[in-house]
């Protein structure tokens, strides 16, 4: 792990003296999500798991409205390749994969609730 990576992209946001805390809890609830969602997964979870990409994803518009660089290396902003964009797309696609699992696994215990054994 590379906390000096995840703190440095948090650069130019308010309370700085709290971003060292804040990054070592998102990366602790990651991690138990992760492994709740591989061996226990319901729809808190999912959603536990969404909306903590959801908070997390300050860091990121942080990242692009401030020119913060990843590490050594500057993203680009070309529309609609550029690296900016890209990792903007890939985490539309995991809010989007989260929600379409949480509904899953929701209509799966209302299935199994109904006795009939189907997911619908």
């Amino acid at each position: 792990m590379k906390p000096r990576f995840f703190i440095g992209i948090m650069k130019g946001m308010p309370l700085e003296a709290l971003h060292p805390a804040a990054n070592y809890i998102t990366g602790v609830m990651e991690l138990v999500g992760g492994v709740a969602l591989l061996s226990k997964p319901s729809p808190q979870v999912v959603y536990s798991l969404f909306w903590l990409v959801v908070i997390m994803s300050a860091a990121n518009v942080n990242m692009w409205w401030n020119d913060v660089p990843a590490g050594k290396t500057r993203m680009t902003y070309g529309f609609p390749f550029g690296t900016h964009y890209l990792r903007a797309y890939a985490q539309i696609a995991l809010l989007l994969w989260l929600h379409y699992l949480a509904k899953a696994h929701r209509a799966g215990a209302d299935g199994d609730k109904s006795g009939d054994g189907r997911m619908s």
